[in-house]
């Protein structure tokens, strides 16, 4: 299953497989992510979701295949030149990520000054900018710990921008919040989509998320260890395949 061509396409995985301590987890995985829109990678616990992110942000290689960023090769690329594109990523990862000995304007300032070169001066502006992009003005002396849950989600993205990627990961950024936060964080990543321009890829198994935020959706299936539907979210609620539909219709029966 393959997605048709797009000249609009950002992200192109072609012919991936995944393993995890020898054992086989994806293989075959083709699909492209157009640029500015919201690409969902969904399936249930142990297919493998998280694992593709990590291959597609460049922390961990392929058993076969490739992953390019509007058309360059990542896995082929020398080690330079994949460091080179993995700064232009950005990676919400679940527990926010922060370095709980920093405040939040010295998480978000550390990028700027080790991968842009600006003085911690400068940066520091530019980390007072990016959260106060998230709501989190007011609050860029505090630690994590002195801050929600949900605040510390918005903290971790806040840092994630801090280079202007081109392309923005989230890992299951729903993971512990209540109903509400996570409905403030969907509005957010749509917000930044929207005046930015960013492409999103999102991980994650919660149907509000899907529905609200994804343009295309890939479903990982972990018994055949592969990808058995890809499309528009509200077009797989009738998917063919019987797991895929039961998948995308949890709680609406």
């Amino acid at each position: 299953m393959t997605a048709p061509a797009s000249p609009s396409a950002h992200v192109e995985v072609r012919n991936l497989s995944i393993t995890y301590g020898g054992r086989l987890i994806q293989q075959d995985l083709t699909f492209t992510v157009g640029r500015g829109e919201v690409f969902v990678i969904m399936g249930d616990s142990g297919c493998g979701k998280s694992l593709l992110m990590r291959h597609m942000i460049g922390l961990d290689p392929p058993a076969a295949g490739e992953v390019l960023y509007g058309g360059e090769p990542l896995w082929a690329a020398g080690e330079e030149q994949r460091e080179q594109l993995k700064l232009r990523l950005g990676v919400l990862y679940q527990n926010g990520a922060l370095f709980s000995s920093m405040t939040l304007e010295e998480n978000v300032s550390l990028a700027l000054v080790m991968h842009a070169g600006l003085t911690p001066a400068a940066a520091g502006d530019v980390a007072r900018l990016k959260l106060a992009l998230v709501g989190l003005s007011g609050f860029e002396g505090h630690y994590p710990s002195e801050i929600s849950g949900g605040m510390r989600k918005r903290a971790g993205l806040a840092r994630a921008m801090a280079l202007d990627p081109e392309v923005l990961y989230f890992d299951e950024p729903s993971a512990g919040l209540d109903p509400l936060s996570s409905k403030r964080l969907d509005e957010l990543i749509l917000e930044l989509r929207d005046s930015v321009g960013t492409t999103i890829v999102l991980v994650t198994h919660q149907l509000p998320s899907i529905f609200e935020l994804g343009d295309h959706a890939v479903f990982l299936d972990a018994d055949q260890k592969t990808m058995t539907a890809l499309g528009r979210p509200e077009e797989l609620k009738d998917s063919p395949d019987p797991k895929v539909r039961a998948f995308m219709s949890r709680g609406r029966q």
